[in-house]
């Protein structure tokens, strides 16, 4: 029995850039069937959504976070990058534990959910506890256990590659080796990730080029720019997933086209940490460079939303390059949604027969009406939207605002309870 998505206002395709007007999209088994104003009369739907007044997308992919981090949301403010990490974030992490991050995961996962967020890369510690807590939401997610040379909250390679292995691969599920960066990770460190992420066709998630500090340590460590240390490794490849990559030159990012590298920018992050630059986005995209959008952390944002970030990106770069041209709607809503899919390894949604029934409903509400030759991508990237409906490999999810299947007091009421034994003198000094 299949989802029949039924008298759609509009539905945009991020890679065509066509919108199907007052249309229905039928789906069955994870797959779109059929998209067209008539279906075939022998579809059989059990499941019928409404979208007679919505804006039907694929959903939004979050590249990049640390979901777990809702435990430390407000924690630590108005602080700078190497502060932030050595006084506030590290020594309050070594208090988590399993329970702990399944919960703030869980709380997570129902952000991303009600925000549209139908795919999540993330990288932390206990990551079985945040793949169980996204996966029991409905979402997939790319999850990739933290790895520091230190061994830091045991965050060893052998560690990662146990962790991977506790937990079998699904259509919402996919493993990653999460190195966390070059200056927490030694040279031999990189090369064995590189090795097991080969051997076991991996993807490698790692910070880059997200500070001058980083990019003036790797110089001091290696002699070489971040970008051309992971290169000299071999790290380089369609499956590096690069999250950052705010002080980036030239010369790196060539290297990251030609090796066919995906990085991630995170705008909202950098400009909350103050790292005093704007990743080069356009660049990147000359190059040919799969760009695509994270959150980073609910302790740097705070927010999960890849909407937000959407927009926030696209300003940002358009102010600081003097250029109200830089990164149009489009192709913002292209990196938020199907670039996003491309980097994380899942199939990539989109309007045609076979493709990934991963759905958002955006309903017109008084924010999101407009001109009536405003493009979707116009109204969806710079108005004020909300999501009344997610499907997420042909399962409906969130339906007219409303979870299916998920009791959201109980995952509210659990995350309280386990913030509880957290040192509260500490937290809020």
């Amino acid at each position: 029995m299949g989802l029949l998505l039924k008298e759609v206002y509009a539905a945009y395709d991020p890679d065509t850039g066509k919108t199907h007007r007052d249309t229905n999209i039928y789906i069955e088994d994870g797959s779109v069937i059929e998209v067209g104003e008539h279906l075939g009369a022998s579809w059989k739907t059990d499941t019928v959504i409404e979208c007679k007044r919505k804006i039907v997308l694929p959903g939004f992919v979050n590249a990049h976070t640390h979901l777990a981090m809702t435990l430390l949301r407000g924690y630590a403010e108005d602080l700078s990058l190497q502060a932030w990490l050595n006084t506030k974030i590290w020594p309050a992490e070594q208090r988590l534990d399993q329970h702990k991050v399944y919960v703030a995961a869980r709380l997570a996962g129902l952000e991303l959910l009600y925000s549209g967020v139908t795919a999540v890369a993330d990288m932390y510690f206990f990551e079985d506890s945040v793949a169980s807590a996204v996966t029991s939401l409905g979402l997939r997610i790319l999850a990739a256990p933290a790895i520091f040379s230190s061994g830091f909250m045991g965050s060893s390679l052998k560690e990662a590659i146990n962790t991977v292995g506790s937990i079998r691969e699904n259509q919402l599920l996919k493993w990653a080796l999460g190195p966390h960066s070059t200056y927490s990770c030694s040279k031999d460190t990189l090369e064995e990730v590189r090795e097991a992420a080969e051997g076991r066709e991996l993807r490698v998630h790692i910070h880059v080029g997200e500070s001058r500090r980083s990019q003036v340590t790797a110089e001091t460590i290696y002699g070489r720019r971040e970008v051309e240390v992971l290169g000299d490794l071999g790290l380089l490849s369609q499956r590096l997933i690069a999250a950052h990559c705010v002080w980036t030159t030239k010369r790196e990012i060539e290297l990251l086209a030609r090796g066919g590298a995906n990085v991630v920018f995170c705008p909202v992050s950098n400009a909350k940490l103050a790292e005093g630059g704007v990743a080069p986005i356009p660049e990147m995209l000359g190059a040919g460079v799969n760009v695509c959008l994270g959150t980073d952390g609910p302790a740097s944002n705070n927010s999960l939303s890849i909407h937000e970030t959407m927009k926030f990106g696209s300003l940002i770069l358009k102010n600081h390059r003097w250029d109200p041209t830089t990164l149009d709607a489009a192709t913002s809503l292209r990196m938020a949604t199907t670039n996003g899919y491309r980097a994380l390894g899942f199939p990539a949604p989109g309007l045609k027969r076979g493709l990934a029934a991963d759905f958002i409903a955006v309903p017109l509400t008084p924010s999101i009406h407009g001109h009536p030759a405003a493009s979707i991508p116009n109204l969806v990237v710079y108005s004020s939207i909300s999501v009344s409906d997610v499907v997420v490999n042909g399962e409906p999810i969130l339906v007219d605002f409303h979870p299916v299947k998920i009791d959201e007091q109980k995952i509210v009421d659990e995350f309280q309870m386990a913030t509880l034994d957290l040192d509260t003198h500490e937290l809020s000094s």
